[in-house]
């Protein structure tokens, strides 16, 4: 296999980060929270557990937000479905894609079907 790009850059190795929709849901005692922890710590907790989260608000896609991911290397995610917007935007050097299914009235709808 090629170990470089086109134009003689080398590659850079894979990365793929796993994380969740969110971090503060109750449901998650016990497995990810001691019954314990409060409330305001359960970030840091899921920070010690993943390496990324997704924050679910669509309101955030203006100007601001894409220049502060921008600034902190981090993705915006681009999806669609149930009426939201779908804002293509690359705010760092990797792409960040949700597919929600085929639903275009509710999220998470079922599994997108396959594109030939």
């Amino acid at each position: 296999m090629d170990r470089y790009l086109t134009g003689g850059q080398p590659r850079r190795p894979l990365m793929i980060r796993i994380g969740t929709s969110g971090w503060s849901y109750e449901h998650w005692h016990p497995e990810l929270y001691a019954s314990e922890l409060r409330t305001r710590d359960r970030l840091a907790r899921y920070a010690d557990a993943f390496t990324t989260a997704e924050l679910n608000s669509s309101f955030w896609q203006c100007e601001e937000t894409f220049a502060l991911l921008a600034a902190h290397h981090a993705a915006h995610c681009v999806m669609s479905g149930a009426h939201l917007p779908c804002v293509v935007r690359a705010t760092t050097d990797f792409a960040y894609v949700r597919l929600h299914g085929p639903d275009d009235d509710h999220l998470y709808a079922g599994p997108t079907p396959t594109q030939t």
